[in-house]
């Protein structure tokens, strides 16, 4: 069972036309969260099955190029973690009770020398 709720308030697109957006959280949490409200949010979280953990995903422009960082909130204290950058626009996300994450991203797929293309690409990584 969830601690606490977080919900998503102020959605807009990122870009006109676009399916990712950017939102501000709120959350009715009986504990400290360092977590500014309106900081550049994705529309997307990520709770553990035993509901001890939530993943959210934070934008991370650079140089006009999408990327974003998770944040790993830690529902019992109130600690963050924060993943390193990861490229393209995030899809979805799976946080599993172990701390691994599973993540989908829209992102350039081509290799260096080829024709530009993109698409949808899966990564995975152990938040702790």
């Amino acid at each position: 069972m969830k601690p606490f709720e977080i919900k998503f308030k102020h959605i807009s697109e990122i870009r006109h036309g676009s399916p990712y957006n950017l939102v501000e959280l709120s959350h009715n949490a009986n504990i400290k969260i360092k977590l500014k409200t309106n900081d550049d949010w994705q529309d997307k979280q990520s709770w553990t099955r035993s509901g001890d953990f939530v993943a959210l995903v934070k934008w991370n422009f650079i140089n006009g190029e999408p990327g974003f960082i998770i944040i790993l909130l830690d529902a019992n204290t109130g600690k963050i973690t924060k993943s390193s950058r990861i490229l393209g626009c995030c899809h979805k996300i799976r946080l599993s009770n172990d701390l691994c994450l599973k993540y989908q991203t829209y992102t350039l797929i081509s290799k260096k020398n080829e024709e530009k293309k993109y698409g949808l690409k899966d990564g995975s990584m152990k938040l702790n």
